[in-house]
């Protein structure tokens, strides 16, 4: 019988364990890479919703913030839509809601100051601004710069009253001085008729 030596039967099994090792090899290069952590992959959305936030608290630090007196709590400005024109034109109208001192029974009270009514927007917002900074100084403040922004319009429309009035006087046979009269300007009172009467 042929002898075979202990070096040549080990020869087989050394290369079956070789074989399995390059197969290893060949399906770790096969397989694909570990996934993230949900929280490696949420961080770069969290890092990009931080400069929002930044930018949102240096709005809030820039605009200035008006601290009320004389027993207001806190205010709040804004402009509505007010009543409308004969001619159908919109206005506008700045309201301001101050909260007062809470009393005795601990509940707040509101009151609402508005302004006069404006045909631009733009107006009634200024007025509402202007009657927010002047709640720094109390009540009286607010409702004094109310009144003075209303007679400011009141006076500005005065022009236009007084054609209005004159127009409504053209059938009552006065001449022109006795029209400017009736709106309180002048006292003369000449007729028509007694003014051709004359020049005859």
């Amino acid at each position: 019988m042929p002898s075979f030596s202990p070096s040549r039967r080990r020869r087989p099994s050394d290369s079956r364990r070789r074989r399995s090792r390059s197969a290893r090899r060949h399906r770790d290069s096969r397989s694909p890479p570990p996934r993230r952590s949900a929280s490696r992959q949420r961080s770069p959305r969290g890092r990009a919703a931080s400069p929002s936030r930044s930018r949102s608290a240096e709005d809030r630090k820039t605009r200035p913030v008006i601290t009320p007196g004389g027993g207001i709590e806190s205010v709040e400005a804004k402009v509505v839509d007010a009543r409308t024109r004969h001619s159908g034109e919109p206005t506008f109208q700045a309201e301001v809601y101050l909260g007062l001192d809470a009393a005795a029974a601990g509940r707040q009270r509101t009151m609402c100051i508005r302004g006069p009514c404006r045909v631009d927007r733009g107006q009634a917002q200024e007025d509402a601004d202007k009657m927010e900074e002047a709640a720094k100084d109390g009540i009286k403040a607010v409702r004094e710069m109310a009144a003075k922004m209303k007679r400011t319009v009141a006076a500005s429309l005065s022009p236009g009253m007084l054609d209005r009035n004159v127009s409504h006087l053209d059938n009552t046979g006065l001449s022109h001085k006795r029209k400017r009269s009736c709106l309180g300007t002048r006292t003369t009172e000449t007729s028509v008729s007694s003014r051709r009467a004359g020049e005859r």
